[in-house]
């Protein structure tokens, strides 16, 4: 997954549009709660953040996005995600996250079901194009 910066249009026309990655401190940001991963990706930016820097934390991907969503703050998620919503908008575009691995499995023992490759190699044939 390709990850980037976003907020709601409202939040921004209310906070403003961040310039710069440290403008970010000034703004409302959401975090996850006990997933570290924005903190360690924050880290490695050389921009750390600590957990009191986020206004709002979840670990919940559902609630997270609908924080977003509703102008809460600027958070960090998948492209993908945030073009399903056109109130939804980038924020600092030069700003380079790691992107998210994606993993498909499939139980060795049902990997050779026809009707489970067929969906398994639909999924591979598609899913990067969707992300």
């Amino acid at each position: 997954f390709a990850l980037g910066a976003f907020a709601q249009r409202d939040y921004l026309r209310r906070r403003g549009t961040p310039r710069h990655w440290t403008d970010l401190l000034r703004h409302d940001l959401l975090g996850y709660d006990r997933d570290e991963s924005i903190l360690r990706s924050s880290a490695e930016l050389g921009a750390p953040l600590q957990r009191e820097d986020f206004c709002f934390r979840t670990d919940d991907v559902s609630v997270y996005w609908e924080a977003l969503r509703h102008g809460m703050g600027i958070g960090f998620v998948a492209e993908s995600l945030a073009r399903s919503d056109p109130e939804v908008v980038r924020v600092l575009p030069a700003l380079k996250l790691p992107a998210l691995p994606v993993w498909l499995a499939v139980h060795r023992e049902v990997r050779t079901d026809r009707r489970i490759r067929a969906v398994y190699d639909f999924l591979v044939r598609t899913l990067p194009a969707a992300l």
